[in-house]
């Protein structure tokens, strides 16, 4: 009972540590000291992060 709980948290956090990664890229191109950032790039990011997060559809997160 607890090896399928283990590998559920597993999935979970692989998936959580995609969001995290997704948002952090996005943050990062806009707090880009030179001030030069692509809002296509910053939207795809968070486009990403949020179907990862409520699972609206498999995205290529990388």
């Amino acid at each position: 009972m607890d090896e399928m709980h283990q590998e559920k948290d597993h999935t979970e956090m692989h998936k959580l540590i995609s969001i995290i990664d997704n948002l952090s890229r996005a943050i990062g191109d806009l707090t880009d000291s030179v001030g030069k950032y692509s809002l296509d790039y910053v939207e795809e990011k968070v486009n990403n992060a949020h179907e990862l997060l409520f699972n609206k559809e498999k995205v290529d997160a990388y």
